[in-house]
């Protein structure tokens, strides 16, 4: 029968389209053994109408957006929102340029799982703002989405670009009209899992003796930039040891190397999802009307924002650009300042490298659990925390040479 039990595990992007076309309840999502979500098909219950083939990105491959590609920088007005931001505020600049819509993003839930909501309430669209450097659970949300379509609602959607292909494939072939919909997707480095960042959670409550709360991704307590780009990615922990957070993301352990280790576990690229190594999306004619990114580089530009605070990269086409064009502080780069911000995001080009040894640390995490490759692999141990406190040490100094030196060890 016709249907994407036929699609190799390495090329599923686990976009859960397929989920959502099967009229008759056929598949279901389910993690696979490094807890990414696969397609799994009830053979049972599927009648080979062949609906979910013709959703899949893995099985109809990206072919790009034609029309023009506009490149932006931007930085958000609010400078409390500017603050809770990864980078310039872009995300919440775009939803809050709607009049009362439906959005959907990324969260982290009080269990610390990453996952994709459907929301228009205040507090759930903010705990959207900001990286997860983990491939969310989109669970039913894209049938939730062409719902609100079908009765007229505007919804802003927020992921990555198979997971807005996903998203089109759907809509098209379920007749949904998407007039209504605005969509926001990343340059993208690639994705682990839920499991991996599980793992990670575990090992730091059983190391510290605490019970998790909270996971920044990114903070900005240090400022953003170039010249800051190993403290552009200072994550921070929050736990059942600490006072509850007053400032947001700059509250929490951010000194420890526990806190630190999910950068390692992100930038060693061992823990990826298969199809990120050979992902299509590399492009600037990305499926979203709005890609975003950090605007690493901007320094060497004239584009006048104030950007140690952040600044967003934007590249709008369709009616992205008419979305864009309206936001205060949106800046259409010339051809001179888009050079600078393509030179640094390589993934506008390229995928990631599978790493030689990617095998051998899947081999070894089921084989001897998750502290064993963190030491293994991801510089997790005695030694590495006497790095990290001389890290924090030339922090304290404000020795950014010497920070830079020990970082370069600690970290991918």
């Amino acid at each position: 029968m016709e249907s994407v039990a036929k699609v190799k595990p390495e090329t599923c992007f686990g976009c859960t389209a397929c989920m959502a076309i099967c009229k008759f309840d056929a598949i279901t999502m389910q993690p696979d053994a490094e807890g990414f979500m696969v397609p799994i098909v009830d053979e049972e219950k599927c009648v080979g109408c062949g609906a979910c083939t013709k959703v899949c990105p893995a099985l109809n491959p990206w072919q790009g957006k034609a029309g023009e590609n506009k490149f932006y920088a931007y930085q958000h007005e609010d400078k409390e929102v500017l603050a809770k931001s990864t980078s310039g505020g872009a995300f919440s600049a775009i939803v809050g340029n709607e009049e009362n819509p439906y959005v959907c993003g990324c969260v982290l839930d009080n269990k610390l799982y990453v996952r994709h909501i459907l929301s228009r309430e205040e507090d759930d669209i903010a705990a959207m703002r900001g990286s997860k450097y983990v491939q969310s659970d989109m669970s039913n949300v894209l049938r939730e989405i062409r719902d609100k379509l079908a009765a007229g609602e505007k919804v802003v959607f927020s992921g990555t670009s198979c997971q807005t292909h996903g998203l089109l494939n759907y809509l098209s072939v379920a007749k949904v009209p998407a007039d209504n919909l605005i969509t926001m997707d990343l340059i993208c480095h690639g994705v682990p899992s839920n499991l991996m960042h599980q793992e990670y959670v575990k090992l730091y409550e059983q190391v510290k003796g605490v019970k998790g709360l909270k996971h920044y991704f990114r903070t900005k307590r240090q400022q953003w930039g170039l010249k800051f780009m190993l403290k552009n990615y200072e994550q921070a922990f929050v736990h059942s040891g600490q006072k509850p957070p007053v400032h947001g993301c700059a509250d929490g352990d951010r000194t420890s190397l526990e806190s630190q280790l999910w950068l390692n576990v992100f930038f060693s690229d061992l823990c990826l999802r298969e199809s990120c190594y050979h992902c299509p999306y590399c492009t600037d004619n990305k499926p979203a009307d709005i890609t975003l990114a950090d605007f690493w580089g901007i320094e060497e530009t004239d584009v006048d924002l104030d950007f140690p605070q952040g600044c967003s990269l934007m590249i709008a086409r369709g009616k992205g650009i008419t979305k864009v064009e309206k936001l205060l502080n949106s800046k259409l780069l010339n051809a001179k300042q888009e050079s600078v911000a393509r030179k640094y995001q390589m993934h506008l080009t390229r995928p990631i490298k599978r790493p030689e040894t990617r095998v051998d640390f899947w081999r070894d995490y089921h084989n001897f659990g998750f502290a064993y490759v963190a030491k293994k692999y991801l510089r997790y141990g005695a030694k590495y925390k006497m790095l990290m406190v001389l890290y924090n040490f030339a922090n304290k100094l404000s020795d950014k040479r010497i920070a830079q030196r020990i970082g370069n060890r600690l970290f991918y």
